[in-house]
């Protein structure tokens, strides 16, 4: 399969070719990819590519969002590429506020470091175009999950597509934390369809991008899928990070009743914090009386 880099600062995935989709009153949006992220090209109509992205999602993608004379030269999560972890970084002309932004990159976003020196607290990378530019060191840290899929075929589910070995209780510990952590970095963020980004992200996309920047590649949707690390356990064995599933929905556990989520309702727009428990004020009743199953990589 040929591969090809996203070259913009994002795009979205569509379900259905546009010019087929150009009439429909829904959304056509099925997912969004952000710079950096390689995509596999399974058919080329007019302006669209249909891809499948490292973690197994298809869709139709401008064909202006990859650069399709660049063969991706990385394999697996090579030691240089690193993943943007603030909400937004700016790739700086120099290492300085005062320098040109040639472009914004959204948490998420892959670069790759040239180099382990440092200046002024920036560190020199070059971006999925090919340009050499400056980011602050704060906003990037090594990248965790891997291109193997689309490069050898490997199932999502084989240890070797996990960042360290998760089942030493000490990781899992610290695993859950971090999936909680990222997830809490998008508090705010309003709710958009098929969003991946601090500008608007939706459900699924808040539990997928918890889970990528820790490593770990879940499915895309709100259902658990063969195939992928999210299996289904008892809800009495909850714990963080593991994830609440609703019809059309899924919430990442906090413990102790509570989790997060990126939610469409009028009451509370975008990704906020919400409740299982009566007794609290952020206390979600339609999703306590509709969970259709609870997910976690562990305890399988």
């Amino acid at each position: 399969m040929r591969t090809a880099n996203i070259i913009v600062p994002q795009a979205f995935l569509y379900e259905k070719h546009p010019s087929i989709a150009a009439n429909m009153e829904k959304s056509n949006i099925a997912d969004q990819v952000l710079q950096g992220w390689m995509v596999g090209i399974l058919d080329v109509r007019k302006d669209y590519l249909r891809v499948r992205t490292h973690y197994g999602y298809e869709g139709w993608l401008s064909i202006r969002a990859v650069d399709l004379s660049n063969h991706p030269e990385r394999v697996g999560n090579e030691e240089t590429i690193c993943v943007i972890i603030s909400r937004f970084a700016d790739v700086m002309t120099i290492p300085s506020v005062r320098g040109i932004v040639m472009s914004t990159l959204a948490r998420g976003s892959f670069v790759q470091l040239l180099g382990d020196d440092e200046e002024n607290g920036y560190c020199f990378v070059k971006d999925a175009c090919g340009r050499p530019g400056f980011v602050p060191k704060v906003s990037i840290r090594k990248r965790m999950d891997t291109d193997q899929f689309l490069i050898e075929g490997t199932p999502f589910t084989d240890a070797s597509m996990l960042p360290v070995d998760l089942w030493e209780p000490k990781n899992e510990e610290k695993f859950r934390e971090h999936v909680i952590e990222t997830a809490k970095g998008y508090l705010g963020t309003p709710y958009r369809w098929g969003g991946k980004t601090p500008e608007g992200i939706d459900c699924s996309g808040l539990a997928f991008m918890s889970y990528l920047i820790n490593g770990v590649l879940i499915y895309r949707d709100a259902v658990i899928r063969d195939g992928y690390p999210i299996h289904e356990i008892p809800r009495e064995l909850a714990k963080k990070g593991d994830l609440f599933f609703f019809p059309g929905h899924v919430a990442i556990y906090l413990g102790e009743e509570k989790f997060i989520h990126s939610t469409g309702s009028a009451g509370s727009f975008g990704c906020v914090i919400n409740s299982f428990d009566p007794r609290d004020p952020d206390y979600r009743e339609d999703l306590a009386n509709s969970i259709t199953a609870v997910g976690s990589i562990f305890g399988k």
